[in-house]
């Protein structure tokens, strides 16, 4: 058994820590013209400039036994990697996985896309979709609105007595009650 086998709940955690940092879930669509209807896929997206992070998702991945594809663009920053996991058997063997170490956002991202998945499989996948299952692709669309702030900047304490800590906690509300209203 290799390393990755001997603490795969500690590469579980970092995979998920990466998927946190840089990384997406959600789902796709895809407009397919030939008989004029929308689709929706799943998808596990890892990103990153840093081919070393890439090569380390892909060896947990491949532990699971799961098929991914890697795709790399030039950027101002070097060649950015992605590393894609698609479809419903493959989203839905690696998301019960990860959720557990999920903190965020997309803790609730990758738990609606997995109740998509078993949505779908009971309806069927070639069916028209349910009104919850076009719900949950609005709602995971709402969980990436940037409507609260995604980065702070550290600045001296003002004369309110704010520092970084405090503004931390203040985003850290203001996802939480967004993540709550949905």
């Amino acid at each position: 058994m290799n390393n990755i086998g001997q603490s795969a709940g500690k590469n579980l955690e970092w995979l998920a820590g990466f998927l946190e940092g840089d990384g997406s879930i959600g789902l796709g669509k895809h407009n397919q013209t030939s008989c004029k209807r929308i689709i929706y896929s799943p998808y596990i997206r890892f990103s990153n400039t840093d081919a070393l992070l890439i090569e380390n998702c892909y060896k947990i991945l491949d532990e699971l036994d799961l098929q991914y594809w890697i795709s790399a663009k030039q950027t101002k920053n070097g060649t950015a990697w992605d590393l894609s996991v698609k479809g419903f058997k493959r989203c839905k063997k690696v998301l019960p996985l990860l959720i557990p170490y999920l903190v965020g956002k997309k803790k609730k991202r990758a738990e609606l896309v997995l109740e998509w998945i078993e949505s779908r499989e009971k309806t069927g996948n070639h069916k028209t979709y349910t009104q919850r299952e076009l719900e949950i692709y609005t709602i995971i669309k709402e969980l990436n609105d940037p409507s609260y702030p995604q980065r702070l900047h550290a600045r001296p304490l003002n004369n309110e007595g704010e520092d970084i800590v405090r503004t931390v906690q203040k985003c850290a509300e203001l996802s939480r009650n967004a993540i709550a209203l949905l």
